[in-house]
C-alpha cells in the first residue's frame, strides 16, 4: 500500500441536499427508536407509522431494531442493536459517477488495498469505517458508522475481492473503543488507512516472493538491535534476505537463518507487541496476501525485473548521471504495485551498486 491523496469530490447540489437529507433522517429514525422495550420488535404497523410521519421507506424498510444478549450474559444485561443493512444506504449518491471518477483520479485506477490496476467495470466504491457496522465476537454492532456512508473521506476505490470477499464489516480497534463510545477523533483503528499517515511505515513487500509483509513489526524488531526505521528500510533494500520470516511459494524459507531465529525468540518474549502490529492485521483483513495477487504481483515484479535490467545493460555508453538515473528510477512504465515497485527497484539498485568496477567490467 502506498499513500493516497484524501479526496475532494464535488458532489452536484441535488446530491449534497440528498445526502445531508438521508443522514439527517438516519439520525432522527435512530433517535426515534432508541428505547429499550422486552420482548418487542418492529411490526409492519410501527413500520408503516414512522413513514406516515415522514421517513423514507428505503431507510424504514432497512432498519434493524433487536435486542442482543452477548455471551455469558444475564437476560437483564440486554443490549438494545439498532442500525441499518447496507439496502439503506444509497449507491446512487455514494458510488455515483462524480465520486467513482474522483476517487480513480486519485488512486491511478488502482485498489486503494491491493494496488492492482482496475477496469471501471471492475471497481466499486467501498468503505474505510464500515456503515452497516463493525463484526466482534460473531455480533454486528450496528451503530458506529452509518453517518459516515457519504463521507468522501470515508470512500474507497476499490475491487470487490479486497473491500467484499476480505475486509467487508471488519473494523477492529487498538483499544477495543469504538464510536459512539468514543470520538471518532478519538478512535484508535487497527487498519491502516491509505489516506492517513504513510502505509509505508506499517507494510512493504518482498521482491523475492512478491509477498507483503510487516514491516511495522520488523523496525520494533531491529529496534533491539539499536537500528532506526530509515537503518531498517536500506538494511532490507541490501538484502531481502533480512527480512525476518518469509518463504517461497513451495514454502522454503528465504530469510537468514540467524534473523529467523532471533527473531522467534523475540516474538515469543513479546507477544502482546506481536499481536499489536497493524501492518500484519492489515494484511490478514484485506487479504494482500491471497494467492491470486501474490502470483500477479510475481508476474508484474518479472515484467519489471526485464524492463530495468534492460535499461542497465543499454547504458554501457551512457554517462554516469545517466546511469545513476536508470538504477534510481522509482516506478517505471505503469502504476499498479506501486509499493511493490519502490521496494523492488531500491533493492535491485542496491545489488547494482554492491558489484565492484572490476566485476562490471
Amino acid at each position: 500500500m502506498i499513500a493516497i491523496a484524501k479526496p475532494s469530490i464535488n458532489f452536484t447540489p441535488d446530491q449534497q441536499v440528498k445526502i445531508k437529507a438521508a443522514v439527517k433522517q438516519m439520525n432522527q429514525l435512530l433517535s426515534k427508536v432508541d428505547h429499550w422495550v422486552k420482548y418487542r420488535l418492529l411490526t409492519r404497523v410501527d413500520r408503516e407509522q414512522l413513514m406516515a410521519q415522514g421517513f423514507a421507506q428505503d431507510l424504514v424498510d432497512n432498519l434493524i431494531y433487536l435486542t442482543q444478549r452477548f455471551k455469558e450474559e444475564k437476560p437483564e444485561y440486554d443490549k438494545l442493536a439498532i442500525g441499518f443493512t447496507s439496502e439503506a444506504f444509497d449507491p446512487s449518491l455514494f458510488a455515483c459517477k462524480i465520486a467513482v471518477d474522483a476517487l480513480q483520479k486519485n488512486t491511478k485506477g488502482c485498489c486503494s488495498w491491493c494496488e492492482s490496476y482496475l477496469e471501471h467495470t471492475q471497481a466499486q466504491v467501498g468503505h474505510y469505517r464500515p456503515p452497516t457496522g463493525y463484526s466482534k465476537d460473531n455480533n454486528l454492532h450496528r451503530r458506529s458508522y452509518y453517518s459516515l456512508a457519504y463521507e468522501d473521506s470515508n470512500l474507497l476505490y476499490a475491487c470487490h475481492t479486497c473491500s467484499e470477499l476480505y475486509k467487508a464489516d471488519q473494523f477492529p480497534t487498538i483499544d477495543n473503543q469504538h464510536v459512539p463510545d468514543v470520538k471518532l477523533e478519538d478512535e484508535k483503528p487497527v487498519l491502516v488507512n491509505p489516506y492517513s499517515g504513510n502505509p509505508r511505515d506499517y507494510i512493504r513487500f518482498n521482491p523475492l516472493n512478491a509477498m507483503a509483509y510487516d514491516f511495522d513489526l520488523a523496525c520494533r524488531f531491529y529496534a533491539t538491535q539499536g537500528k532506526r526505521k530509515d537503518e531498517v528500510e536500506q538494511f532490507i533494500w541490501q538484502d531481502s534476505a533480512n527480512i525476518p520470516l518469509q518463504k517461497t511459494a513451495a514454502s522454503e524459507a528465504i530469510s537468514h537463518a540467524g534473523i529467523d531465529n532471533a527473531y522467534r525468540d523475540w516474538l515469543e518474549q513479546n507477544k502482546t507487541l506481536a499481536k499489536s502490529s497493524r501492518g500484519a492485521m492489515t494484511i490478514q483483513i484485506v487479504g494482500l496476501n491471497r494467492g491470486t495477487l501474490v502470483y500477479a504481483r510475481a508476474n508484474h515484479l518479472a515484467s519489471l525485473w526485464s524492463q530495468y535490467s534492460n535499461n542497465l545493460s543499454g547504458s554501457a555508453d551512457k554517462t554516469d548521471d545517466e546511469k545513476t538515473e536508470i538504477q534510481q528510477s522509482k516506478e517505471p512504465e505503469g502504476t499498479q504495485y506501486r509499493s511493490l515497485t519502490l521496494d523492488a527497484i531500491n533493492t535491485w539498485q542496491k545489488a547494482a551498486s554492491a558489484v565492484s568496477p572490476a566485476t562490471k567490467e
